[in-house]
């Protein structure tokens, strides 16, 4: 049972950038690609760092770095270095990168819409509940391991 949650969540996830990828590609935006756009999300109304993000994400590595360079390239998001540590690189939504954040918000805000009402919030919850206790589980098992 548990292969086939994982199975599960890896297909909501594909189909998840598959929804992004429409969206991008309805209003034009080629400088993009669905990976990017989540990361937008991820940063939202914030600054933050890659460490930040990284940790709250699923891309990993130097991917994330040129993931984020390309997208400051791109203008979607400002960065800089905190004088105290110039180890550290801060992030945040220029203009552009707002824009699209909030047009993605509002994708987001169309497909709850279209969620099944007979859904309940607790049942939602409680499914939540689930995923971060799986996560949890593989946390441990990395740490023990």
């Amino acid at each position: 049972m548990y292969v086939q949650v994982i199975s599960l969540i890896e297909r909501l996830h594909c189909n998840y950038h598959g929804f992004i990828t429409q969206e991008l590609d309805r209003i034009g935006a080629a400088d993009i690609h669905s990976i990017q756009a989540a990361i937008l999300l991820q940063i939202g109304d914030t600054k933050r760092s890659l460490n930040e993000i990284r940790n709250s994400t699923n891309y990993l590595g130097s991917n994330l770095s040129q993931i984020i360079k390309s997208l400051v390239s791109n203008g979607y998001l400002l960065h800089e270095r905190p004088h105290y540590d110039h180890r550290i690189v801060n992030v945040w939504l220029s203009d552009k990168g707002r824009q699209l954040y909030d047009h993605l918000t509002n994708m987001h805000h169309r497909y709850i819409k279209l969620f099944p009402e007979h859904e309940s919030i607790s049942e939602i919850e409680g499914t939540i509940c689930t995923l971060r206790q799986l996560e949890q589980f593989c946390i441990d098992l990395e740490l023990s391991g």
